[in-house]
């Protein structure tokens, strides 16, 4: 079964009740929603679609059996790597929008692929583009990771003083 209430005034998903336990898609783009309480109600949902509220949370979505499919364009999911970390937790997902995202704004485009791509081993499609190539695929290191919560958080890695004669990458050049 599929439910479309895009653009609707939805304050919660609770507000849908417990009787669609059958769900398998749902879309409730552009409906206001701030968060995905209540999730928990719709075992079987395979498919759901959150583009354009402002939904900053995913911790409902930790270990969500069924979901293949996440379209979280436009919200505003990514303030830091715990979304990443609960998205993984989704072992069957594998198709991915995160555009317009905190999240995807602010890594270069290839350092955000190899982000997600560390958390969500089973994704296939990100934003649309398939994830074929083996760069998107190589493994971050400690440091890496380290670098990229700090630029979520907006603050400065700690870095030791290097030698005066080395350079100190910047940390984008880490994750690249």
């Amino acid at each position: 079964a599929a439910l479309t209430l895009d653009g609707s005034e939805l304050k919660s998903l609770r507000d849908l009740g417990t009787s669609l336990t059958g769900l398998r898609s749902l879309s409730l783009a552009n409906c206001r929603l701030r968060d995905l309480d209540g999730l928990a109600a719709f075992p079987e949902l395979r498919e759901l679609n959150v583009a354009g509220n402002p939904i900053e949370d995913l911790d409902p979505l930790f270990h969500h059996e069924a979901l293949q499919v996440l379209d979280a364009t436009d919200t505003a999911v990514g303030g830091s790597l715990m979304s990443l970390e609960v998205l993984g937790t989704c072992r069957l997902l594998y198709r991915l929008a995160l555009r317009g995202t905190p999240l995807a704004a602010r890594f270069p485009e290839a350092d955000y692929r190899r982000l997600v791509c560390h958390y969500l081993t089973s994704l296939r499609v990100l934003d649309g583009k398939h994830l074929a190539g083996r760069l998107d695929r190589v493994p971050l290191d400690e440091a890496e990771l380290v670098a990229a919560a700090a630029a979520l958080e907006d603050i400065e890695t700690p870095v030791a003083s290097p030698p005066p004669d080395a350079a100190v990458a910047p940390w984008q050049e880490v994750l690249g």
